[in-house]
């Protein structure tokens, strides 16, 4: 007896083999870590992520739910350190991976702290050189390698640096604070800066220079107590 054309389908169907279609329900699957959870006690269990986010903790969760599975055994988990405190504004230029950060656990660092920063590029005047000389105080590096560094500051203005730094291959998540002896610098030049006070006119255009930088994405606004 012939078959209709329907049913030769639906036979074919059955005798196929099942495809599971169904997509993970976590992208990475962390086996047997020790986990460690701010003040929490350290406990050996596993951590899923979907979607960049820890979805659940645990013993023995799902593997077969998981895209990826990473055996933790022997290692341990934590959250990212937060280094809020850094000086790495140079050294991004010459090794943006920070491997010397990450190595140790840290996903977020800040720079541009105690008002020194690249914002405004090198800011060079014809004599004054404020990112070498602000930065060999600091952090006590040869002016030379600084001058390398700050060489290739091709940027001018805030919003020009947070796109530079978007074309690095940043290691570390970056937050950027606004530098306050940097904006004096670009509004009242270097001898000024560090010789007198403000005028009313000059603080109002740094006003508005600090409120377009926040909108472009500084976090914040560093200062210090003594001029750079």
């Amino acid at each position: 007896m012939n078959q209709s054309k329907d049913s030769q389908v639906d036979a074919f169907q059955e005798d196929a083999p099942q495809v599971n279609a169904t997509p993970p329900v976590f992208d990475t699957l962390i086996t047997n870590a020790k986990v460690f959870n701010n003040g929490e006690a350290a406990v050996i269990e596993d951590v899923a992520i979907a979607g960049g986010r820890i979805v659940a903790r645990g013993q023995s969760l799902d593997q077969a739910g998981a895209g990826k599975v990473i055996d933790g055994k022997g290692l341990w988990l934590m959250p990212g350190l937060f280094d809020i405190h850094t000086h790495y504004d140079l050294e991004l230029e010459v090794a943006p991976g920070l491997p010397e950060s990450t190595r140790h656990g840290t996903t977020s660092v800040v720079i541009a702290n105690c008002s020194l920063g690249l914002a405004f590029g090198n800011q060079r005047d014809g004599t004054n050189d404020p990112i070498v000389s602000c930065y060999a105080r600091v952090e006590n590096i040869p002016k030379s390698v600084l001058r390398s560094c700050a060489d290739n500051c091709t940027w001018d203005n805030p919003k020009d640096y947070l796109d530079h730094l978007d074309t690095l291959k940043l290691g570390p998540n970056v937050a950027v604070l606004f530098p306050h002896s940097m904006l004096r610098i670009d509004t009242m030049g270097f001898d000024a800066s560090v010789s007198r006070d403000p005028t009313h006119a000059e603080i109002e255009t740094m006003k508005g220079t600090l409120r377009d930088a926040l909108q472009q994405g500084y976090v914040g606004f560093s200062t210090d107590a003594l001029p750079f």
